[in-house]
């Protein structure tokens, strides 16, 4: 015997469920995920779709409109403080970074630590005038870069500029901290931790913070670390 369809039983079941979605009996703390449930169905069965729905939401009652209301406010709420946090942590972060290594508005983030300390990473996207710079001037790039106009605008990384591949003796902490990077963001840029083994990119370190510029892939890795 044939089986039904996922897609035609969930039609179905909307289709069975808008009479009990939409009668007068929910209540009235659950009204306006009622009449929103309903609208979906109406999409899903193709029987009014949005037209329908949004007809549907305007005859809801006052009370209903106004709870409705409140929760989308709290969503859009949210969604704006929560962009708002991630563009200041990336311009916090982004300070720490010499000026002359501009970068573009591309950003990633993730770690491994608590309130009591920052075990993570963060990867910035080289702009094309920095990365044919680099690739031009070689190590030569970093003789003035602590210059006033060059120069961090928050001291964070520190240490003499030397090339890749990173050493052995030094790789432990701040592929640790990458790793954390990595783990913690959906964005992380694919062939970074591999990219630090070869040669064609520049490193600092002291103390667990690590900056790696990756010209070749077009990246600044920042490996932070505080306890």
């Amino acid at each position: 015997m044939r089986q039904p369809s996922r897609s035609s039983t969930l039609r179905s079941s909307c289709v069975d469920d808008r009479s009990s979605l939409l009668s007068p009996t929910p209540p009235v703390s659950t009204r306006p995920f009622v009449a929103i449930s309903a609208a979906v169905c109406a999409s899903q069965t193709g029987r009014g779709g949005i037209l329908d729905a949004m007809i549907r939401l305007a005859d809801m009652k006052p009370g209903m409109k106004a709870a409705l209301a409140t929760a989308l406010s709290m969503i859009v709420c949210v969604a704006v403080l929560r962009g708002g946090c991630v563009a200041m942590n990336m311009e916090f972060q982004r300070a720490a970074i010499p000026a002359k290594l501009a970068t573009d508005m591309f950003y990633a983030e993730g770690n491994c630590g608590d309130f009591t300390s920052y075990q993570g990473a963060q990867a910035f996207r080289l702009k094309a005038s920095t990365i044919k710079a680099l690739k031009a001037q070689g190590i030569k790039f970093f003789a003035d870069i602590n210059a006033p106009a060059n120069r961090a605008s928050r001291a964070y990384f520190h240490g003499d500029w030397l090339p890749t591949p990173f050493p052995d003796i030094a790789r432990d902490g701040p592929l640790g901290n990458m790793y954390c990077g990595i783990a913690g963001s959906w964005t992380w840029p694919k062939g970074l931790p591999e990219a630090i083994n070869r040669p064609g990119g520049y490193y600092q370190t002291l103390s667990g913070r690590t900056l790696i510029v990756l010209p070749n892939e077009g990246y600044i890795v920042a490996v932070g670390s505080d306890r």
